[in-house]
């Protein structure tokens, strides 16, 4: 069924590569490479380019994961944040480093955690660089929940990130049954978040009701 739902995204693990090839020079893969104060910069580079080149991330390096997470929380939009980029150079940079930590997951379930910052910067970024990098994102998104939809708290935050995307490109009214699909897949994804977690008795950190405004948003 979600093979189903998710169909119209066109899932791919590389459709954002075509995108970053055409925006990316070597000083944005050097500024990534060095934002862990430089350390082990030479050697995140080297792991950083065929990233680049082949939209896949194929190795798990602990300094790399480092430097990708120093700069998925980077800041764009504020001028003087350090690592990371400002402007549009600093969303590209951003959403590298998220795409390649969301993944890396796949090939890496043991190493990888909560991913709900990673895909709020993600989508963020996406949006800021137009529509057709949110769809390519989308399209990377619905290949990653279709191949490995995260554990714990991570699918339902999945399911938003890519309900978010599909609302923000999809305004046509032939798409409205297919969107409402879409908030009650979240909300199903939410409700079985929430009864994992009440069954383990630990205190539920997110709420998506944000999943029922877009449901009203989508009906008026």
């Amino acid at each position: 069924m979600t093979d189903q739902l998710l169909a119209p995204l066109q899932p791919n693990e590389r459709a954002l590569t075509p995108l970053f090839q055409a925006n990316f020079d070597e000083g944005m893969l050097r500024e990534i490479a060095e934002a862990d104060y430089g350390e082990s910069a030479n050697e995140c580079y080297a792991l950083l380019q065929p990233i680049l080149k082949t939209g896949l991330v194929e190795s798990y390096d602990s300094m790399l994961n480092e430097v990708l997470h120093l700069i998925s929380f980077s800041e764009p939009e504020t001028s003087d944040f350090s690592p990371g980029g400002q402007g549009p150079r600093g969303h590209w940079m951003r959403l590298l480093a998220c795409t390649a930590l969301v993944q890396r997951a796949s090939r890496y379930p043991e190493r990888t955690y909560d991913e709900g910052d990673t895909l709020a910067w993600l989508v963020s970024s996406a949006i800021v660089l137009g529509e057709p990098v949110a769809r390519a994102a989308a399209s990377m998104l619905a290949w990653r929940f279709l191949t490995y939809p995260g554990a714990g708290e991570s699918p339902p935050f999945f399911a938003f990130a890519i309900l978010l995307l599909a609302v923000r490109l999809e305004r046509r009214e032939d798409c409205g049954l297919w969107l409402k699909q879409l908030v009650a897949w979240v909300e199903e994804e939410e409700r079985l978040a929430f009864r994992a977690r009440c069954a383990k008795r630990k205190p539920l950190l997110f709420c998506f009701s944000t999943a029922r405004l877009t449901r009203r948003a989508i009906q008026r």
